[in-house]
């Protein structure tokens, strides 16, 4: 369980777990001379886990943060691969998660440069349904990238 603004994962800390987020909302950040950036949210039935670190072996170069209070199950990334030659379905599992990463990812990176700020803010609201109503506007106008 994290209260509002705990974190799950910081910059620059070594993450060894997965996270399944059973309810609340996560942020996901980075830091640049002072100021932070929104990358995306984690919603209920995600998982808020930093694949990067965990894949590489490295730093977290992102911070997950909860912006309400959030109910989360943990587990070993080390013993989640291992899981992976005993059942071929986890492969399958992972496989798809990272596909739809992949696919909201190359969505988002395109509608961020040919869409105007209004538009990718209704485009938002879809994606996010009541987001803007649980957390500060700020986290979302950074997320949108209007300053």
């Amino acid at each position: 369980k994290l209260q509002r603004q705990e974190f799950l994962v910081r910059e620059g800390e070594r993450p060894q777990h997965c996270y399944f987020l059973a309810s609340g909302v996560v942020r996901v950040f980075f830091s640049k001379d002072g100021s932070e950036y929104n990358k995306t949210f984690f919603l209920p039935g995600s998982f808020p886990t930093p694949l990067t670190a965990l894949l590489t072996d490295s730093p977290a170069e992102l911070s997950f943060q909860a912006l309400t209070e959030c109910k989360l199950r943990q587990f070993s990334y080390r013993r989640f691969r291992a899981l992976f030659g005993e059942h071929r379905s986890l492969e399958q599992l992972l496989l798809k998660i990272l596909e739809q990463i992949w696919i909201d990812k190359e969505r988002h990176d395109i509608r961020m440069v040919v869409n105007q700020a209004t538009t990718n803010y209704l485009i938002f609201r879809e994606e996010f349904p009541g987001l803007e109503q649980l957390i500060p506007q700020y986290h979302i106008a950074s997320y949108l990238g209007i300053t």
